[in-house]
């Protein structure tokens, strides 16, 4: 016997303001600088709950992110 992972499901859109859709790119979820889980850009990812820094390389003012 087992017991399931509990996880949660996550996608990322990041959208440059002013623009209609969001970039097609994938994302990254580090734990203490180690990448965790690479989430695709239209599917999202399973995700354990916990605590992670989003590896935006995009990273500008001029962007908004949307966690869901």
């Amino acid at each position: 016997m087992f017991e399931a992972v509990k996880t949660v499901r996550v996608k990322i859109l990041v959208t440059p303001e002013g623009a209609d859709r969001a970039l097609r790119q994938h994302q990254e979820l580090l734990q203490n600088g180690d990448v965790v889980y690479t989430l695709h850009y239209n599917n999202g990812g399973d995700v354990r709950p916990g605590v992670y820094t989003v590896r935006a390389d995009h990273a500008s003012p001029r962007f908004s992110s949307k966690v869901s």
